[in-house]
């Protein structure tokens, strides 16, 4: 179970059309993984937000711990 908190963006200056174009950039913030058992550590997550053709969102997110590489396309 991970629970990322309030993460720390860095909106980009993009002023695009379209659903998703507030999103546009990179975005980065840190949180807690928390495990069954009690056990918790600090990640750290990048994302990087993309138009697609007809009005798509691509997505590439890598969030990192100590013990865990968790990377997210789409």
């Amino acid at each position: 179970l991970a629970v990322l908190t309030a993460a720390a963006a860095v909106p980009p200056a993009l002023a695009q059309s379209g659903p998703f174009g507030q999103m546009l950039g990179t975005w980065k913030g840190n949180g807690e993984l928390r495990l069954e058992g009690g056990k918790s550590e600090q990640m750290r997550c990048n994302a990087y937000y993309t138009a697609r053709d007809g009005g798509g969102l691509g997505l590439a997110i890598r969030c990192a711990s100590a013990s865990y590489n968790i990377p997210l396309r789409s």
